[in-house]
C-alpha cells in the first residue's frame, strides 16, 4: 500500500475509468486524457510523487462542484434534494489506484461474513445466511433477531453505529490540540463506554429505564445494553413467550443511546449547556410514541400479547406505568383477557 505510485498504475486508471461522466470545476472530462494515456500516465506520475512528498493535492484538485439532485416531492424542501460532488477527473485517480491495491489485500484481512465490496465475494451468499437464521429463529422461538423493525429507522442507525464503531467519539481525534474529555466535564477521554454509560450523565439515564426491568432480567451491563446477547431472563419468565420483553428493552436502549448522541452533538458543537429536564423529556416522549405504535400493532393479532405487554409495563413501576394506552380499567383486561375495542392514544 505504501509503494510508490507508478505510470503503469495510472494508465490502468485512466482507461479503466467510467466515461460520459460529468467533469469537475476544471471542464476536463475523463475523455481528455484518453487520447494520450501512455504520456499522462507519466505526468501523473511524476505530479502525485510531488504531492504526496508535500502531503497535500494541488488546489484545482482540492476543488469541487456541489450540485443538488431533486429527488421527489417538494422542491423547496431541503430533504428532497441530495447532494452531488463533482470532482476534477485527475483527482479521482490516485484513490481509484489505492481502492484496487486495497482490493487485493481485502480478502485476507476481512472476516469472512463481510460480503459486500470485496472482490470475489457476493452479497447474495449474506442473504442466505439470513434467510437461514431467520427460519431457525422462527423454530426455536427466538426473538431478538428482527427487533429493529419496531423502531423508526433514526434510532436503529445509531445503535447499528455503535456497535460498529463508527461514531466519532473524542479520544479518535487525540491529534488535535483540543480536548478529547468527556463533554460533561469529566476529567475522563470520550469513549463509547464512558460517554454512553459510565458518565454520571448516562448513569442516571439509565437508572431511571433500566432498573424497573431488573425483574426480568436481572442486573444489565454495557455489554448486555451494547449487544443483547448474552442477557438471559428470570427463571420465572423463561417459560413465557418473550418478545415483548426485548421489544421494551429495544426501545429502551435505542432510544437512550440516539438522546445521549444528540446531546452530546449539543453541547460539542452549539455549545449548549447540559439540559437534563430536556433529555428526560425526549427521550419519555419518544418511548411513548414507540410503545403506543407498538400497541397499534398488535391490538386485534393476539389478545394474549397485547395483555402479555400491558402487564410489562405495569410491573415496571411509575417509570412505564405513564406509557400504559388509556384503558377502561385494568380489571376488565383481567377478567376479559383482552383490551378494549378501542385505545386511545393520550400522551401523559
Amino acid at each position: 500500500m505504501e509503494a510508490p505510485l507508478t505510470a503503469n498504475e495510472f494508465y490502468f486508471a485512466i482507461t479503466k475509468s467510467a466515461r460520459n461522466k460529468a467533469p469537475g470545476p476544471d471542464g476536463l472530462p475523463i475523455e481528455y486524457y484518453l487520447t494520450d494515456p501512455h504520456n499522462w500516465a507519466r505526468v501523473f506520475e511524476v505530479c502525485y510523487s510531488n504531492q504526496l512528498h508535500r502531503g497535500r493535492m494541488t488546489k484545482f484538485q482540492r476543488r469541487a462542484h456541489l450540485s443538488l439532485l431533486y429527488k421527489a416531492g417538494e422542491r423547496l424542501e431541503p430533504g428532497n434534494h441530495r447532494p452531488l460532488t463533482l470532482l476534477n477527473s485527475d483527482a479521482k485517480l490516485g484513490p481509484k489506484i489505492m481502492s484496487y491495491r486495497l482490493g487485493k489485500t481485502l480478502p485476507t484481512i476481512l472476516h469472512e461474513d463481510q460480503h459486500g465490496f470485496v472482490p470475489g465475494r457476493s452479497i447474495q451468499q449474506a442473504l442466505f445466511e439470513f434467510t437461514s437464521i431467520q427460519q431457525y429463529c422462527k423454530l426455536n422461538d427466538v426473538a431478538k433477531l428482527s427487533l429493529d423493525r419496531h423502531l423508526l429507522p433514526i434510532f436503529g442507525d445509531i445503535k447499528f453505529r455503535l456497535q460498529h464503531n463508527a461514531l466519532g467519539f473524542l479520544y479518535k481525534f487525540a491529534w488535535r490540540h483540543g480536548s478529547t474529555n468527556c463533554v460533561h466535564g469529566c476529567d475522563t477521554p470520550e469513549t463509547a463506554i464512558h460517554l454512553f454509560w459510565d458518565c454520571p450523565h448516562a448513569e442516571r439515564i439509565w437508572k431511571r429505564y433500566l432498573t424497573p426491568l431488573e425483574f426480568i432480567f436481572g442486573r444489565l451491563g454495557w455489554q448486555d445494553i451494547l449487544f443483547t446477547d448474552s442477557i438471559r431472563l428470570k427463571e420465572e419468565f423463561k417459560k413465557q413467550p418473550q418478545d415483548g420483553f426485548f421489544v421494551l428493552l429495544q426501545f429502551v436502549r435505542a432510544i437512550c443511546f440516539r438522546q445521549l448522541w444528540l446531546q452530546r452533538n449539543l453541547l460539542l458543537y452549539n455549545e449548549a449547556f447540559p439540559d437534563t429536564l430536556a433529555l428526560d423529556a425526549e427521550i419519555q416522549a419518544y418511548m411513548w410514541l414507540h410503545i403506543q405504535a407498538h400497541f397499534k400493532r398488535i391490538d386485534g393479532q393476539d389478545k394474549r400479547k397485547y395483555k402479555r405487554f400491558y402487564d410489562i409495563l405495569r410491573r415496571g413501576g411509575d417509570v412505564y406505568k405513564d406509557f400504559l394506552p388509556k384503558q377502561q380499567s385494568q380489571n376488565e383486561v383481567n377478567n376479559s383477557g383482552s383490551p378494549p375495542s378501542q385505545v386511545q392514544d393520550v400522551r401523559p
